[in-house]
């Protein structure tokens, strides 16, 4: 936080939310997108603050001000450095190579407008996106079952129950030992021809997946195995 007030200060801003946003966004992205969410966090902080965004802010509650940045902007920021530092550094050798991010939909913490800007992203810097909704559960529940006797609303939903999805919990009937840290691969690569044939019945593209069940994991699974 202190390098981030320093970087700050070397700028010789006024400390605003509109003023900070500015400077955020002149050193992550010349896109006028990404500058436009960061002015929206702005506003929003400002409003759950109930202060202006030109509202000077004093150094006693600057770091709290930089910390709801922090943790609305964190994540993208995140995914902004990563995809800039392969590109900067060429870490990847993409004559052989392939960049995958893999994620669940997740629609609890997940919005559509976020999970549609991961996409451009990628397509924008030929990145693969591993993408299933509701969540990796969905992809391992396919390969014992073809999952109509579920509704696709009732799917899509995954509501919780106690610490875990409905998804989980019915890939738990099938799979009694399975847990998000330790389970069988050997098992599933057994029955991964089958869950290919039941993922037919799904949606199998990125931009379907946005807001219907299905997976693209399988792409990357068909990779690994040379597929």
């Amino acid at each position: 936080m202190e390098s981030l007030v320093t970087a700050l200060n070397q700028k010789r801003i006024d400390f605003t939310l509109d003023s900070i946003a500015k400077a955020i966004a002149d050193n992550i992205s010349p896109n006028e997108a990404d500058r436009m969410r960061i002015r929206s966090c702005a506003q929003k902080i400002a409003n759950k603050k109930g202060v202006k965004v030109t509202d000077v802010i004093d150094e006693h509650s600057l770091p709290d001000f930089l910390g709801e940045f922090a943790k609305k902007l964190g994540k993208e920021i995140e995914a902004r450095i990563a995809i800039e530092d392969i590109k900067n550094n060429h870490v990847i050798d993409t004559e052989y190579d392939a960049v995958y991010i893999v994620s669940d939909r997740d629609a609890f913490s997940y919005t559509r407008s976020q999970c549609q800007n991961v996409i451009r992203l990628c397509q924008q810097n030929n990145v693969h996106y591993a993408l299933t909704n509701p969540c990796i559960e969905f992809f391992y529940l396919l390969h014992w079952t073809d999952c109509t006797q579920y509704s696709r609303s009732e799917i899509a939903a995954n509501k919780k129950s106690g610490r875990r999805t409905f998804v989980h919990l019915e890939l738990s009937k099938y799979d009694e030992r399975y847990g998000k840290k330790n389970f069988s691969c050997d098992k599933y690569f057994q029955r991964y021809a089958v869950a290919k044939r039941n993922a037919s019945l799904y949606a199998t593209s990125i931009e379907e997946l946005v807001d219907d069940v299905g997976s693209t994991f399988f792409d990357l699974v068909d990779l690994l195995l040379g597929g």
